[in-house]
């Protein structure tokens, strides 16, 4: 069974601010745990069984794992995301910005919030619960 210092994290080649907070979060805490800082490395790197997936990857398609990230602005979801174990890869992340084609995108938190804090909070539960 692996242990969590065998694992490394993957981001996307283009992950925005918050997914490189929450996975920069994430090793950091889990370096205060165990005494190991485990790797971060981007999406481009060939994949490897153990990965905690952060954010938006192409990750995904590897593991046919699909998330619906298209959101109502008005519902009050861009905290909301999704944490889930396909096989040995643990992904952490938030439902994003609606598409396009819907109203643009507000928020109070618009300088914090490029519509990817759902995956910082992820990141938070997973320091904290898991």
């Amino acid at each position: 069974m692996a242990k969590i210092i065998d694992y490394r994290i993957v981001i996307s080649a283009h992950a925005t601010e918050n997914e490189l907070r929450a996975a920069s979060f994430l090793r950091d805490n889990i370096k205060l745990v165990v005494g190991k800082k485990l790797p971060i490395v981007r999406d481009t790197e060939p994949p490897v069984p153990y990965e905690i997936v952060v954010g938006e990857t192409t990750r995904e398609s590897l593991d046919a794992f699909t998330v619906n990230r298209a959101r109502d602005p008005l519902a009050g979801a861009s905290w909301e995301y999704v944490m889930k174990s396909v096989g040995t890869r643990f992904y952490l992340t938030g439902l994003g910005i609606p598409p396009e084609t819907e109203a643009p995108y507000t928020s109070a938190y618009r300088l914090l919030d490029d519509g990817k804090i759902g995956t910082v909070m992820a990141a938070n539960h997973f320091v904290e619960k898991i």
